[in-house]
């Protein structure tokens, strides 16, 4: 069964459309319908939250010996196997090892406490590295011209204050574009 064929079962068996799950998913309705045909394959970031949704891990999506009729029997049984293990090892006192479990949902409760970070890209990446760049050349320039010229200060200090105000309120702005993009 192709990968196309698992997310088309999944989704049937959720009792979703193309049209919800794209819209579940941010996506389009044709990008769902390219999947299920095998004409595309889903981004990363997108395929783990298709899995989170249709409920299967993702594992059984991508494997060919993967089932998607039972991926909770599945995770419950390596779940009991794994805290056998634990059981056998705890008054050892050896490191515990990790048995092979499928990522689902459950296994991804974010820490208490833990808020969610989106990493810069795209547009704000390249605005916060433009105002950084930008900015500290600027007060850079001020700075030399400063300490270069100061037969000449009379004349420039204006010009100097600007640049160098100019400079690190662009810093500034880069900086809390960067802190508050991430929130």
């Amino acid at each position: 069964m192709t990968i196309g064929e698992k997310i088309a079962r999944a989704r049937r068996a959720r009792g979703f459309t193309q049209e919800e799950l794209a819209d579940r998913l941010g996506v389009s309705r044709q990008a769902v319908s390219k999947w299920e045909s095998d004409a595309a394959l889903p981004e990363t970031d997108k395929l783990v939250r298709l899995c989170r949704l249709l409920q299967v891990s993702c594992d059984a999506l991508l494997l060919e010996e993967g089932s998607l009729a039972a991926p909770a029997a599945q995770t419950a049984a390596a779940e009991a196997r794994q805290a056998g293990e634990r059981n056998a090892r705890g008054s050892a006192g050896e490191p515990e090892m990790q048995a092979d479990v499928p990522i689902t949902s459950e296994h991804r409760a974010p820490a208490a406490g833990a808020a969610k970070r989106r990493a810069l890209s795209g547009g704000a990446l390249a605005l916060v590295l433009v105002c950084v760049v930008v900015g500290a050349l600027l007060a850079l320039f001020a700075a030399v011209l400063f300490f270069a010229l100061p037969d000449r200060l009379d004349e420039i200090i204006g010009t100097l204050a600007l640049f160098f105000g100019i400079g690190c309120a662009l810093v500034l702005i880069g900086a809390l574009v960067a802190v508050f993009y991430r929130r």
